[in-house]
């Protein structure tokens, strides 16, 4: 396997159509080395249909997909469970975790890299987070208390 330096980690239940958004966002991720671990607390087949044709046609010369680890979790043990049961799949070398809910879309295909830079950038920094949009851009909430323009 290839060495990761993220583990992006995706709790799902009974959302396959807001994943379907979501794991394209995830793939584009440019200038970093991330594997994906989707922790699935529903178990429908039509999530596993989602996940199965989003990475079946991704995987090009010109960009190879991210490794995937899936974790059926289909007792749905809940948030907090799900999340640390795929963080013990997590790569030996991945150095940080990305938690991503998934009913979200990456805004920016260096959303990853942007994170991350931010996080090496902060010696003092154990967590980072981001500012949540609307669809149509409006913010929604605020994460954390440095804004981060990613532009």
């Amino acid at each position: 396997h290839a060495e990761v330096d993220v583990s992006v980690i995706i709790l799902t239940y009974k959302k396959h159509l807001a994943l379907a958004k979501l794991l394209p966002s995830v793939l584009q991720q440019k200038k970093c080395k991330f594997e994906i671990i989707i922790a699935d607390n529903g178990c429908l087949e039509d999530t596993r249909k989602v996940i199965d044709g989003t990475f079946g046609d991704h995987d090009t010369d010109a960009q190879p997909r991210p490794p995937l680890k899936y974790l059926p979790l289909c007792d749905n043990p809940g948030y907090a469970k799900g999340n640390n049961a795929a963080v013990a799949l997590a790569s030996p070398t991945s150095e940080r975790l990305l938690f991503l809910n998934d009913d979200i879309v990456l805004g920016s295909p260096r959303f990853i890299y942007n994170m991350v830079r931010l996080l090496k950038s902060k010696e003092t920094a154990a967590a980072v987070g981001c500012k949540i949009l609307n669809s149509n851009g409006t913010e929604l909430i605020e994460a954390g208390s440095l804004i981060w323009d990613d532009a």
